[in-house]
């Protein structure tokens, strides 16, 4: 089963391929595809206290230690997330049934 934004990437393939097969180099039609893709690494050396699923890291946990004097929340994680990420198509094309030019930006 795919996932919501695999079904989002899915469908935005789509689009782009069905308009790069219907454009037309004669016309003033015209697509533009923009965008950045920004990915953040993480390492923390204790557990967190965070928000939002775990996706803002708020202050590190208190520290809490059994009877032997290991510390539990001593314990390194990772993270890699994409939470700044912007895919654009501009569509500019000819007017239809007397209508001038017209121009659209979709944005994800």
């Amino acid at each position: 089963m795919m996932t919501p934004s695999k079904r989002l990437l899915f469908l935005f393939s789509c689009l782009l391929t069905g308009i790069y097969a219907t454009a037309s180099t004669e016309s003033e039609n015209s697509l533009s595809v923009y965008g950045f893709v920004r990915s953040d690494f993480f390492y923390d050396n204790q557990v967190m206290r965070s928000s939002v699923q775990e996706l803002f890291s708020l202050y590190p946990a208190p520290a809490i230690t059994n009877v032997y004097g290991d510390e539990l929340n001593r314990t390194p994680s990772a993270g890699l997330n994409s939470l700044t990420t912007r895919l654009g198509l501009k569509l500019k094309g000819n007017g239809m049934l007397g209508a001038g030019s017209s121009q659209s930006v979709v944005e994800v």
